[in-house]
Formats: C-alpha cells, structure tokens, sequence
C-alpha cells in the first residue's frame, strides 16, 4: 500500500506448506520460465474490465471471553488485561495450550481457538516465548497486534460448522454482488487443517454450486484483504473472496466494496 496508496485494494495470501513445517517457497515468471524463492513476495497489478467485489471474513463462533490488548510489540503480545497473555489466553482457550505455558510451539493447539480484534481481523497465535524480553507468558502471533485494541476468542466445535460458514459467507457476499463472471477464494491453511480433508472436499463441491461460476482457489498461512473499518490488511484463519462481475464498472463506480456489513447482519 505504501507504492500503490491506500485506495488501491489488495487481495492476496501468504505462502503455506501442508505440513506447517515452513517449507515455504514463492514461484514467478511467465511463458514457462519460473523462478522460486524463499523469502519473496510475488506481486500481479491488475487493471479491470469488470466491476469487482471483495471482503474477508471468518467461519468461528464468538465466545463469551473478551479482553483489552495492555502490551504488545508487533506480533508479540505480553498483556491483556495486564495479566501475561499465556496465562489469560489458556483459560479463555479451556486449558488447551496449558502444555507450553513454559515456552513452546502452540500452532496446532489454537487452531480451534482463534483470536479476534478490531474491524472483525483474525489473528492466529503461534507460539509461547519463556523469559522474552525480560517477561514471561509472551505469546508470539502470526499477526500484528497494538495495544489498546480490543482481543477476544473464538471456537469451532464441529468442522461441518466451518464448512457451513464459509458457504453462507460466500452466499451473503453474491447477494449483495449479483451474479458473476468467475471468482477467487483464499481460504487459511489453519482453517482448512480444521476441516480435515473430508470437509475441505464438501466445501469445494458445495462453493460452485453457490457461486454458479468458475474459481480458483488456494490455501495460505495469512491472508489480505478489506475487513469491516479498515482498508485492506493482513490477518489469520480468514475465508477471502474476490468476485468478478459481468458488466463493465461505471465512471464514477468505486473500484471495489467491502460486504462485510452484509455478513454482520446475517
């Protein structure tokens, strides 16, 4: 956003592995000759013919455990409520992350139990930090986070209800839209390791259905895209959808809206 402005919407996704083991690469080129890389980003400006519709959303469940963000640096947190975050987030998660609360990888542990901040953003915690910086309980986030932001939980019970999730967050974004052209769907790793293959197999069937278009889609450990309040950001565990429309924008059409709103009131 910084070289193309703030107006220009980015949708996009980070690179994943199935494993979750970071053998992450990113692949670049044109008429067969490619290039991959470690540590890149891969970049493709579009200018379009048709009007576009784009939004991120989630597929969890709220729960009743809430709190303030008191510290935190980047994608580190140290605080919520003033409390060590390790500490405060094992009893909202129901002790699942109690085996790391001394240090450790806690990726899988809180697939379940993502987090939620301003503007409806998703933020998947990653990991426990001992003694970091002079603190304990320090939880690193696959996502940054400010202090004064608003932090709370969310849970999934069953995968058929993430399934069922992002069908009828696809299903709100097409009633605002219209009918389509075609689409792209980015749906998080984590999300999808959820689901199990089953679920993921039901959900590619089910999304042509409702779409009654062609889409491509792909599986990433981050996801940009526009969420409720905020222009276009990075976040975690989110269901991103870019709509292609049918008919050319008009003049003055704004280059792509935000149906976030919709799926609130759904």
């Amino acid at each position: 956003q910084a070289c193309v402005g703030a107006d220009v919407p980015v949708f996009g996704g980070t690179s994943a592995d199935a494993e979750c083991q970071g053998w992450w690469y990113q692949l670049m080129g044109q008429d067969g000759q490619c290039q991959a890389f470690r540590s890149g980003a891969v970049v493709c400006c579009v200018w379009l013919s048709v009007e576009v519709s784009m939004g991120m959303s989630h597929c969890f469940a709220p729960t009743m455990s809430k709190g303030v963000i008191t510290k935190a640096v980047g994608r580190c947190l140290y605080e919520i409520d003033h409390k060590p975050a390790a500490a405060v987030l094992n009893e909202w998660m129901s002790g699942a992350i109690s085996c790391a609360l001394q240090g450790g990888n806690i990726n899988k542990e809180t697939l379940k139990w993502p987090l939620l901040t301003e503007g409806r953003r998703m933020v998947h915690a990653d990991r426990i930090l001992d003694s970091f910086d002079g603190h304990s309980g320090v939880v690193k986030c696959l996502a940054e986070l400010k202090e004064g932001m608003p932090l709370e939980v969310l849970h999934t019970y069953s995968a058929p209800e993430l399934t069922a999730g992002a069908v009828q967050v696809t299903t709100a974004a097409l009633e605002r839209f219209g009918e389509i052209s075609g689409a792209l769907v980015v749906c998080c790793l984590g999300t999808k390791n959820v689901m199990g293959d089953a679920q993921v197999v039901n959900m590619s069937s089910r999304l042509p259905q409702v779409l009654g278009a062609p889409f491509i889609g792909a599986f990433t450990f981050g996801e940009q895209g526009p969420v409720e309040g905020l222009r276009s950001c990075h976040a975690n565990m989110m269901f991103n959808l870019l709509l292609f429309g049918k008919s050319r924008p008009s003049p003055d059409a704004t280059p792509a809206s935000s149906w976030d709103e919709a799926l609130s009131a759904k």
